[in-house]
């Protein structure tokens, strides 16, 4: 179980390092969610929740941060901590899904999903979703009451998830279990993404777990080249692609019983790499400058928009609504950095976007 003693050491030690919001925030200006003197790592957002794993020195592990930006002058801030690691975590409006390092009585130790139901920033319920023995369950993903991650030995891992509406006896079940790999699962509503080496590259494969005994998967890329890191919202699907000897963006849209792949959202000769979406907003990391900076594209029209100019290193973006998150150098350790985007044509509606400029 989870040591609520410890929680309450990390909350005092980190509101005496002034763990506090950055003050009220503009449309448009970038800034630190909740600075800190440890990294924080691998940001995701749903409604006004941003969470992200954090290193924590004094105790030498890394710990899950949520934090709440309903009121960007104040901030409020809530650390769930155990010993061992506490990594990769998602977020779904007050629930909060994780993997953790679990030492069994045994001294064996693995990877588990763990989550917390967060109703009120100041209290949390916790609660398993699976625990195998000798058996890692990973890079859990959240849409509803669904939770979905990659399970097994990291040379095969296959894709499982749970029902969590009754968080008393969550209710598992596979996805994707075959002898290929399949990993980095996304998803959203009853709609399940991920990739899988079965044909000797990577491609990027969907399954409908409406019926969650007999799922219905199909093919989204069965091109040549490596195409990972897929995202999903709604009907689109986006991931990164190898087609062009480097790392691109590309995008799909589900339209009926048919799967309609769109143009490429990015064909710079830089990389683009780990896209994220929220309805039609893409956000991706870009090394078309020399360094990783976060650009964005509005999927209708295709235009782009550069969304950070820093010459540090922002990488890993997600997005929701107006709000994009990623984790940021500037400061000489990564912390998690966000911009709330303005009125304009990133935002607006496809007509608006017609006459939208393209950001160098």
């Amino acid at each position: 179980m989870f040591s609520v003693n410890r929680y309450f050491v990390i909350f005092i030690l980190g509101a005496s390092l002034g763990l506090a919001g950055p003050g009220l925030a503009q449309m448009g200006e970038v800034f630190a969610v909740w600075p800190s003197e440890g990294d924080q790592e691998a940001p995701a957002i749903h409604g006004n929740r941003i969470v992200w794993h954090e290193f924590m020195p004094e105790f030498g592990d890394f710990d899950i941060v949520v934090a709440d930006i309903n009121d960007l002058d104040a901030i409020e801030g809530q650390i769930i901590g155990e010993d061992g690691d506490q990594m990769n975590p998602d977020v779904w409006e007050d629930t909060v899904v994780w993997q953790s390092f679990q030492t069994e009585s045994d001294e064996s130790a693995h990877w588990d999903v763990w989550a917390a139901r967060m109703p009120h920033m100041d209290s949390y319920n916790l609660f398993n979703i699976s625990r195998v023995l000798d058996n890692d369950e990973q890079m859990p993903r959240i849409s509803g009451n669904t939770v979905v991650w990659e399970d097994g030995p990291l040379e095969s891992t296959s894709i499982y998830g749970s029902d969590i509406t009754d968080v008393n006896r969550p209710v598992e079940f596979a996805i994707a279990n075959y002898a290929s790999k399949q990993s980095a699962p996304a998803i959203d509503r009853l709609t399940v993404v991920w990739q899988d080496n079965e044909f000797g590259d990577w491609d990027i494969y969907g399954s409908d777990i409406w019926l969650r005994n007999r799922p219905e998967e199909y093919s989204v890329t069965p091109f040549e080249a490596h195409q990972t890191a897929p995202a999903i919202s709604g009907k689109y699907i986006v991931w990164q692609d190898q087609n062009a000897g480097n790392w691109d963006i590309y995008a799909a849209r589900m339209d009926g019983p048919c799967l309609v792949h769109l143009p490429p959202v990015t064909d710079d000769v830089s990389d683009q790499v780990n896209p994220a979406i929220d309805g039609q907003i893409v956000v991706w990391q870009d090394g078309r400058h020399g360094d990783w900076e976060i650009y964005a594209a509005h999927l209708r029209t295709g235009k782009q928009f550069r969304i950070t100019r820093n010459p540090a290193n922002q990488i890993r973006p997600a997005v929701y609504g107006r709000v994009i998150v990623w984790q940021d150098d500037r400061s000489g350790v990564w912390q998690v950095y966000a911009m709330i985007l303005e009125d304009g044509p990133l935002t607006q509606s496809a007509e608006a976007c017609s006459e939208a400029t393209v950001l160098d």
